[in-house]
């Protein structure tokens, strides 16, 4: 997408939901005010600075702008699949798989890639989606969530 296509797409996002482009500078002033941000759970990234000059005082103030917008949605999308990644591993263990059954193997964003025994995929599969709706409910609750699973041999073709 040109730039031009990109800035009209998010211009149309904002005109449609002026709410978000509220909150998003809400979150900026904020930041810039207190020195950090939250995530919804109430996790804290702090943006030290130094004392800018006056040459970098724009770039800074528009640096923290962008962390203060992106940290609380990416860092709540983390909240929550570090909570859906523990349960996942105390539900496989407690109905008594081991490492060689079933085990995470990575986190792309908000996916979590796991590997399991052939024989086991669909009790897995339950586990999964258990775990991440009910990760995301405890985070965002009230707010209706979709959790879908893939299955291939390579998570490429997944």
């Amino acid at each position: 997408m040109d730039p031009a296509a990109a800035q009209e797409f998010i211009d149309d996002f904002f005109n449609t939901y002026p709410k978000i482009k509220e909150w998003i500078d809400s979150q900026a002033r904020l930041a810039i005010k207190y020195g950090y941000s939250n995530t919804i759970r109430g996790r804290k990234r702090f943006y030290y600075v130094p004392e800018p000059s006056y040459r970098e005082y724009d770039r800074i103030i528009s640096q923290i702008k962008r962390w203060a917008s992106n940290q609380p949605i990416q860092g709540t999308s983390a909240d929550i699949l570090k909570l859906a990644m523990v349960s996942i591993y105390e539900r496989l263990r407690s109905a008594g798989y081991t490492y060689d059954d079933a085990r995470i193997l990575f986190v792309v964003h908000d996916e979590i890639v796991m590997t399991c025994r052939v024989e086991i995929r669909d009790i897995v599969e339950n586990i999964m989606v258990t775990s991440m709706s009910e990760a995301y409910s405890t985070i965002i609750p009230g707010v209706a969530n979709k959790v879908d699973v893939s299955v291939d041999k390579t998570w490429k073709k997944a």
